[in-house]
């Protein structure tokens, strides 16, 4: 559901980038963290807003859910959310919706500012 409202409302998501801005400012601390891990990392793979089956590979296998887990508490509200600007949002939206709103308004303020206006202002979703 996340990824259709996503390609329906999709310039009143992302059009002011200030979830695009928000993410990859939390890519970039990720990217620190990882180093400071020991990990093998490229800036240029951070940066990049799009999905990228090998940079999701190299945090499944390289890096590990686990360890990626504990990296990421308090900066995504999931390790998948990591993955793409895509997987930021639909992540958001599901804890929004499913699980916890307050979550999603102090990791992700951003999302929850623009997923509390869209379910304000639309009745058709």
């Amino acid at each position: 559901v996340a990824h259709l409202i996503e390609k329906s409302y999709g310039v009143d998501i992302y059009g002011d980038q200030v979830i695009s801005r928000e993410f990859l400012g939390k890519r970039q601390k990720l990217f620190y963290l990882l180093k400071a891990e020991g990990f093998d990392v490229s800036p240029k793979d951070f940066m990049n807003l799009d999905y990228s089956f090998e940079f999701d590979m190299f945090l499944l296998k390289k890096v590990g859910y686990p360890t990626l887990t504990q990296l990421t508490v308090g900066l995504f509200l999931t390790p998948y959310g990591t993955t793409s600007l895509a997987e930021y949002f639909a992540e958001s939206f599901e804890f929004y919706v499913l699980r916890d709103q307050e979550s999603v308004k102090q990791i992700s303020p951003s999302c929850f500012v623009k997923i509390n206006e869209l379910m304000e202002n639309r009745d058709d979703f």
